[in-house]
């Protein structure tokens, strides 16, 4: 996405009180400011997959790592889409916990899986089924690596947060994303110029 892309998605962000959390800061001209969002760089990302999704019949989408940048955005579109079912997998059972209250608590179409070990819930019936879209924002890299190449062959997309150090540890995982979705976006307006690489990534089939 372009610039100005990305600052219209967030300026609509910033626009619902459901999504609030990512307002990062309270002057209206920062918050419209893609480069002043801080961690959630992923968020005008996922926002709009979300929202091209919403015409389809059915959704699926496997969040793997819940955060205040991605499970916001999902519990938000699961209230307001009944076509939405959203699976969601954590590690750290304080923050796991700290999610569920804050995010999926009152939603009826996401079910929330509390495993100390990603591989080990992988192989459980639950994950078998067809993702439209999995997002990868979870501990630890070595994981996140596990879980990009584990489904994808079972999904339409994918997008990974902090793809920076992806890309460099694993360059092989990149070019099976490469190989397998024809359409690939990143963010190649990132400011920081120490990053040689997207902090975020989308592929989608």
């Amino acid at each position: 996405m372009t610039h100005d892309e990305i600052n219209s998605i967030l300026h609509e962000i910033t626009l619902i009180d459901e999504l609030k959390d990512i307002h990062v800061y309270s002057d209206a001209k920062q918050r419209n400011n893609y480069e002043v969002w801080g961690y959630y760089t992923h968020t005008p990302y996922l926002f709009k997959r979300c929202k091209e999704l919403v015409k389809d019949t059915d959704v699926n989408i496997l969040e793997i790592g819940m955060g205040v940048g991605s499970s916001s955005i999902l519990s938000f579109f699961c209230k307001n889409n009944t076509n939405f079912n959203v699976d969601s997998i954590e590690t750290d059972y304080d923050w796991y916990n700290t999610c569920i209250e804050k995010y999926y608590k009152t939603v009826t179409n996401v079910e929330h899986y509390y495993h100390e070990n990603y591989d080990s819930k992988y192989t459980q019936k639950e994950f078998k089924k067809k993702y439209d879209l999995v997002f990868v924002d979870q501990r630890s890299w070595e994981d996140r690596n596990k879980s990009i190449l584990h489904f994808l062959k079972n999904t339409d997309s994918i997008i990974v947060h902090d793809y920076d150090y992806n890309l460099r540890a694993w360059p092989d995982t990149h070019n099976k994303l490469v190989e397998t979705f024809a359409n690939i976006d990143w963010d190649n307006n990132w400011s920081d110029s120490s990053l040689t690489n997207p902090p975020t990534i989308v592929c989608k089939i």
